[in-house]
């Protein structure tokens, strides 16, 4: 599958953000974890999760080394793309990531352990973005950021009220657009060399 293509990347992204959306669902069916009450659509938690992605995007302007990564490895692939195909993706991640990771492991996982339920759900996390060893790294903290959002600390009660899937996934969903098009933008202006002198190094 030529990955450099609008229809291979997509089609390649879609499978596998599909699949998390499947495998979540399935899951959560088979151990009880998910329940249709777990994504409440309210204004609040709406808000909250519309706010929450401003301190992300702080990691994009602060981090470029790890946007040039992401740049080298993706930028031509997001740049075949549509903005409208990026927001369709974002969506599907935020959705189904958040349905599978929060929603699902760190809930079944955390029946015996809500800590260990919260540090090896964004292990996870991580390995499955892990495209660079930085990016894994970032990509567990954001998840537990998403797992604080969700439902606050384990045996703590949650300052954004009771566990709202809605929250993080509108996180997610906005930070992955953002991203995608910080990535298409700093692909056209300087490419994919990985040692261009760039403004902001």
């Amino acid at each position: 599958m030529e990955l450099q293509t609008r229809r291979g990347f997509l089609n390649l992204a879609a499978a596998f953000e599909g699949g998390t959306l499947l495998v979540g669902l399935l899951l959560g069916w088979a151990t009880g974890t998910f329940q249709a009450d777990a994504v409440v659509l309210d204004l609040p938690s709406a808000g909250w999760g519309t706010v929450a992605v401003i301190p992300m995007l702080g990691v994009i302007v602060l981090a470029p080394d790890l946007r040039r990564q992401v740049r080298e490895l993706l930028g031509q692939s997001l740049d075949a793309c549509r903005w409208y195909d990026l927001a369709a993706l974002a969506l599907l991640a935020g959705i189904g990531e958040e349905l599978l990771f929060r929603g699902v492991l760190q809930g079944w996982i955390g029946r015996w352990n809500g800590w260990v339920g919260l540090v090896v759900t964004n292990l996870l996390f991580g390995l499955a973005h892990a495209v660079t060893p930085r990016y894994f790294l970032f990509a567990g903290l954001i998840g537990i950021y998403f797992s604080w959002l969700h439902a606050g600390w384990p045996g703590s009660p949650s300052p954004f009220g009771p566990p709202n899937l809605l929250r993080p996934m509108i996180a997610h969903a906005l930070y992955d657009f953002v991203a995608f098009q910080v990535i298409v933008r700093d692909y056209r202006r300087w490419g994919s060399g990985a040692r261009r002198q760039e403004p902001d190094e």
